[in-house]
């Protein structure tokens, strides 16, 4: 996923970085993140083209003051966004919520080339609070993900804490 620069992933404050939008703004576009990530599937870009995709993006699907708190609203704007890049997205939802199915799901979804995009709700580990985030890989540890440009690594027990309440989609492009 080192696609830009050094990072692992994209980083929402790009986006007020490089005058995209405010800073006000960029803290509520994890969702913008997290599909910019999908969107960039493959390519190789500069931060800055990068942040100006995630500016497109942004306009596309502007998220609410409180963020974007919906995956069918967020699926529809990366289906249009793909379109408009003549592309289609490929989805996978799991079946079941358990931390069994999901960790099943999880590393399925991998194994077929998708990333695995999660909206969270709640999660005792602050950072993912509220939070859009962009599974890239898993093994016998644990996962690792993209948020804020950064690659962070969870074992699954943390992962699949209690109170863990969650959206997940498995999403590639074809």
């Amino acid at each position: 996923m080192r696609n830009i620069e050094g990072a692992y992933g994209t980083n929402q404050n790009w986006l007020a970085t490089y005058g995209e939008t405010t800073p006000f703004w960029a803290a509520r576009a994890c969702g913008v993140a997290a599909a910019a990530n999908v969107l960039l599937q493959g390519e190789q870009v500069t931060e800055r083209q990068a942040a100006a995709f995630m500016g497109i993006v942004f306009r596309q699907m502007k998220p609410k003051w409180w963020g974007m708190p919906s995956m069918h609203r967020w699926l529809r704007h990366v289906q249009t966004l793909a379109q408009l890049q003549g592309r289609a997205v490929q989805m996978s939802k799991p079946h079941a919520t358990n931390a069994d199915a999901l960790r099943q799901f999880i590393e399925q979804s991998l194994q077929r080339g998708e990333w695995v995009v999660v909206l969270h709700w709640f999660h005792p580990i602050k950072m993912l609070r509220y939070h859009w985030v962009t599974i890239t890989a898993s093994n016998q540890q644990g996962l690792t993900l993209s948020s804020w440009g950064r690659r962070y690594t969870f074992s699954w027990e943390d992962w699949f804490q209690q109170s863990f309440h969650a959206k997940y989609v498995g999403i590639k492009l074809i």
